[in-house]
């Protein structure tokens, strides 16, 4: 039923895809003596209704500094549309950049 709604929701506006977000939380810190954790907070209409889905940087968290991303998805057979939508969202917005915990090694320098 699901999968059915988004893609009559799609057909009905003539989408190429739904934006919605990814990562909707701020990760909390593990305490030293294990245990704690929390419920997952990532939203994956994909796994539940089997429709394609592309997953792009979508800016930074504010308070922690930690990436967030958008997914679009899409009707069945729309991976093409997907890499397209994303890439042209991608290097619009240009918010991939490196790890600040892994930097190029001694000769190597990379550009985003």
């Amino acid at each position: 039923m699901l999968r059915a709604a988004l893609v009559a929701l799609i057909e009905k506006h003539q989408l190429d895809a739904l934006v919605l977000p990814f990562r909707t939380a701020v990760i909390d810190t593990i305490p030293a003596e294990g245990g704690g954790g929390r419920a997952e907070t990532r939203n994956s209409l994909s796994s539940y209704t089997g429709l394609p889905t592309l997953i792009v940087p979508g800016g930074f968290f504010p308070g922690d500094g930690m990436p967030f991303g958008l997914q679009f998805l899409g009707k069945p057979w729309s991976e093409p549309t997907l890499l397209t939508v994303g890439a042209g969202y991608e290097s619009t917005t240009r918010h991939r950049r490196p790890p600040v915990s892994t930097p190029a090694l001694p000769g190597e320098s990379f550009t985003y």
